[in-house]
């Protein structure tokens, strides 16, 4: 099997330090407003915890790639399928499943509401 070369987009999830505080850092900033993700059908649903509205207009402007063609982000609550975490607010979103590293950067971008 021939391997690919990891494209620069994916040094995005994950940092490298031998810092504990930095770590600490790191974790701490990533938890600021992101609670968890899942997806629900073909849709992939980001939970938010502790944040201020936010437009989707920004985020598609910077995130457009990581969506299927022709999608858009949705700021909703729970979805119907969804039992738990319903006081949650929730990005929602048909991801392309390829761009992770891109979606990592959407939540840093969701951790500066």
């Amino acid at each position: 099997m021939k391997r690919g070369k990891i494209a620069e987009e994916d040094f995005n999830l994950f940092m490298v330090t031998d810092s504990v505080n930095k770590a600490a850092d790191e974790i701490a900033g990533f938890y600021k407003n992101y609670h968890s993700v899942r997806y629900v059908r073909d849709r992939m649903v980001i939970l938010l915890s502790g944040y201020s509205p936010f437009g989707v207009d920004r985020l598609e402007s910077q995130f457009k790639d990581i969506l299927l063609k022709g999608a858009h982000f949705v700021n909703q609550g729970p979805l119907e399928e969804e039992a738990d975490f319903l006081n949650l607010p929730r990005l929602v979103f048909p991801f392309n499943r390829f761009n992770f590293g891109r979606l990592r950067l959407l939540i840093n971008a969701l951790n500066t509401f």
